[in-house]
């Protein structure tokens, strides 16, 4: 998959495609805007996942991409269990 620029999409497939690349933008910005409020404190944003370098400069902020976050926090943990 590749970073959308256009919003509307012109076809079914670029309107789906348009409609999850935004959509999931808007929820990521959200959710941290949220918690910002709730806490009245400020965080280091760090993407996670495989497809996390497609929102790295739509999302509004700063922003740090870590891809195998998740999993390295399970293999450290599987580690500690022996």
């Amino acid at each position: 998959m590749s970073i959308i620029r256009k919003v509307v999409g012109t076809n079914t497939d670029s309107a789906v495609k348009s409609g999850f690349y935004w959509g999931y933008t808007g929820l990521i910005d959200n959710v941290i805007k949220l918690i910002n409020k709730q806490t009245k404190k400020k965080y280091n944003i760090i993407l996670t996942g495989g497809l996390s370098y497609l929102f790295k400069n739509s999302i509004k902020g700063k922003t740090k991409i870590r891809k195998d976050l998740t999993i390295e926090g399970l293999l450290k943990v599987a580690r500690n269990l022996k």
